[in-house]
């Protein structure tokens, strides 16, 4: 992908969107019994253009630090942050070069590992109520 616009036009043709803004578009995919959604943000790094791959996984008061740092220290793409008083699953790419398989199987593995997460964190695998950031 070329540009913001290619990865845009490519991600309206391939998933569910659920929101769409100038800087983010918020999508849904249909995995087990409901569907996980995944924020695609345009952010810059290094004065280039980075897409970051979101999912949220819970409260931070139901993360423990140390199963944390250990999740991201194992983990080859993505790692958990913090942000808001939430956690996120989170991976970056760059922009320049991403090919289309890059970005697909980053959304489909943030998507899939954050239900594992999830049941991992959140008091009876709850989806958090603040996915509501891109609701229709």
């Amino acid at each position: 992908m070329s540009d913001w616009n290619d990865l845009s036009l490519h991600i309206g043709a391939h998933y569910r969107e659920v929101k769409r803004e100038a800087h983010w578009i918020g999508i849904e995919l249909p995995i087990e019994a409901g569907g996980v959604r995944i924020k695609i943000e345009r952010v810059t790094a290094f004065e280039e253009s980075w897409v970051l791959v979101i999912a949220a996984i819970c409260s931070e008061t139901h993360v423990d630090a140390m199963a944390a740092l250990r999740y991201n220290a194992l983990v080859a793409v993505g790692s958990l942050v913090l942000e808001n008083e939430r956690c996120y699953l989170r991976a970056a790419l760059p922009l320049d070069g991403l090919t289309k398989s890059a970005l697909e199987r980053t959304i489909d593995f943030i998507a899939r590992e954050s239900l594992k997460l999830r049941r991992q964190f959140s008091p009876r695998g709850e989806v958090p109520e603040f996915l509501s950031m891109f609701g229709e």
